[in-house]
């Protein structure tokens, strides 16, 4: 019996997405398999006409950062027809935009810094270095991270990270989340604003950037959100498969030596 639904399941819901996805536009269903980034014309239901450039695809709903000003998550239902602009070698009055100025300007560029880089690593290769430069690292049984680095110019960095991983599940607005860890289930309420992820944790909201460019569209929160600056981020991977990798900072520091010991 359990083995009938398993394969009812596996027959039926490919058929139940394909056919929702039928009652879409031609371009929007092209869109879906095959996403295209960039600059648009987008024509909606009640024939309003959208120019602005694609950034993201989900089967919900197009992320387009508008001409005028700001960005909007349009509802693939809204949506009556796409069509992608090709990028014009022309500028905004007609004339050509010549391109010879400026890759003169990264060639010269490139002949100045190539060596610089080149003499330069090949001289940190040949100085004696200090045995404390390096990497350390500590784990904790809980799966904490603390590590220190110790770098050249008395340059010392220091993080502390807790991985996470696990599965989760989408109902009214929260995402939940089930630790591999210790298997409790955490609930957070999350939207979306325009291209941000935001999650609204107990210590505040965190707001979050997808860095994962799409192959083809997939539910809202599957990607690559990464959130916190420098060179320490934080990040919440969300996969198509309902699971999900966590890094969370909990702390870090960056300073200088005055001497090493």
């Amino acid at each position: 019996m359990r083995c009938t639904r398993v394969l009812l399941s596996l027959i039926l819901i490919p058929a139940l997405i394909a056919g929702s996805a039928d009652t879409l536009p031609s371009s929007v269903r092209k869109l879906l398999v095959k996403p295209r980034y960039g600059p648009a014309k987008i024509t909606l239901v009640d024939g309003t006409h959208l120019d602005g450039a694609i950034f993201r695809v989900t089967t919900q709903f197009v992320t387009v950062r508008k001409s005028s000003a700001g960005c909007e998550n349009i509802d693939l239902k809204r949506i009556a027809a796409v069509e992608a602009r090709e990028v014009s070698p022309y500028g905004d009055d007609g004339s050509f935009v010549d391109a010879a100025p400026y890759l003169a300007f990264l060639a010269l560029t490139s002949l100045i810094w190539v060596p610089w880089a080149l003499g330069s690593k090949l001289k940190r290769s040949l100085t004696p270095r200090d045995h404390i430069f390096g990497k350390w690292q500590s784990v904790s049984p809980q799966g904490e991270k603390d590590t220190i680095e110790f770098r050249e110019q008395q340059l010392v960095t220091r993080s502390a990270v807790a991985y996470r991983t696990g599965r989760y599940r989408i109902s009214d607005g929260n995402v939940h989340l089930n630790r591999d860890s210790d298997g409790e289930e955490e609930t957070l309420p999350f939207r979306f604003d325009c291209h941000l992820l935001v999650l609204n944790q107990t210590s505040g909201q965190l707001k979050m950037l997808n860095t994962l460019v799409q192959r083809r569209a997939a539910e809202p929160i599957v990607g690559h959100w990464q959130y916190g600056e420098g060179w320490n981020p934080g990040y919440w991977d969300f996969r198509s498969d309902g699971t999900f990798r966590a890094k969370v900072v909990v702390g870090d520091m960056m300073g200088c030596l005055c001497c090493l010991v």
